[in-house]
């Protein structure tokens, strides 16, 4: 396993209910085997919600869609 731990960068993000724009990061996980890349796995949060992304321990984590294209 290999890990690089960086300052994240906040994405502007469009809530479609409320018209508002909010920083958001993201932490992304990618997967690889021996035949190359087998996936994706993200999850996101507010900019001011903390500094861990994770689901266990911040509630406010949100699963994001990662789509890869060939």
């Amino acid at each position: 396993m290999v890990q690089e731990r960086v300052v994240p960068r906040p994405e502007p993000v469009y809530d479609p209910a409320t018209g508002t724009v909010d920083d958001w990061v993201a932490a992304l996980g990618i997967f690889l085997t021996d035949e190359g890349y087998a996936g994706a796995h993200a999850r996101a949060n507010r900019a001011d919600g903390g500094a861990i992304v994770g689901m266990s321990s911040n509630p406010d984590t949100r699963m994001v869609g990662v789509f890869s294209h060939p």
